[in-house]
């Protein structure tokens, strides 16, 4: 195990270095020059300060140089600055990334919550209603995509309701029931994305598990005083019963 990890690590290195090698091809191969867009933006498109902020940032130098110094912030871990904010890129990303964790474990807790028990329910009532509910449910979370269905949940959140999420983030520390009414609405959105597949497969996983030999014998259980569990026998398709001579061992087999 250890040297199937660790040949699976090594394997990552080239794979990563190519990816990024096509991905830095590919943006300098575009049309169009960002830097003419953002000096545009602010109004200042004069040749010394495009050449100026090109200098500044090295796309004055060839590729090549360009790739390696970009690789080499990579990996020594400081990205540079951002052009739109002017600060360290590593500063916006320790502001971002609790956000970010904290958005997309709710997600997971809400997704997991919905998903489960409508799998499980869906997967033990085939065929009725409970379990056409489910699957339009699934489907419909699959088919929705999240920004169009978090556009809508505002919408008519502010329209009928007159209530939109607070402006600003608000820690989790600092005020617990502000950053809850922050991330509800966003983490629900996504939650009933990853909820779809999530649900599919449960119910997919429980009807094989429910289909199994072991499921069957269990259900069939020699208990004489169960009325129960010999309909449930029963019911598995015409099933009937075996006695052995020998012993009072009932055995459920399918005809």
């Amino acid at each position: 195990m250890y040297k199937y990890v660790m040949r699976r690590l090594l394997l990552a290195i080239p794979v990563l270095l190519l990816s990024s090698l096509i991905v830095f091809s590919l943006m300098r191969v575009m049309p169009g020059d960002a830097l003419i867009a953002l000096m545009g933006e602010s109004g200042n498109v004069g040749e010394k300060e495009l050449a100026k902020l090109r200098k500044n940032l090295g796309l004055d130098r060839p590729y090549h140089e360009q790739y390696a110094l970009w690789l080499w912030q990579m990996v020594s871990l400081n990205p540079g600055d951002s052009i739109f904010t002017n600060e360290p890129i590593a500063v916006s990303l320790r502001k971002a990334i609790p956000v970010t964790l904290e958005l997309a474990a709710l997600a997971m807790i809400i997704g997991i919550a919905i998903a489960v028990p409508v799998g499980v329910l869906s997967a033990t009532r085939q065929d009725s209603a409970s379990d056409y509910v489910g699957r339009v449910v699934a489907v419909s979370g699959l088919s929705f995509p999240e920004f169009w269905l978090g556009t809508l949940v505002i919408t008519f959140a502010a329209i009928w309701f007159h209530w939109i999420p607070p402006i600003g983030y608000v820690s989790f520390w600092e005020s617990p029931w502000k950053n809850l009414q922050q991330f509800l609405i966003p983490a629900a959105v996504l939650g009933f994305r990853l909820s779809a597949a999530t649900m599919r497969m449960t119910r997919s996983t429980v009807l094989e598990v429910l289909r199994e030999d072991y499921v069957r014998t269990a259900w069939c259980s020699p208990a004489p005083s169960s009325w129960r569990r010999s309909s449930r026998c029963r019911g598995w398709g015409g099933s009937r019963w075996r006695q052995s001579s020998s012993a009072t061992i009932r055995l459920c087999r399918p005809t």
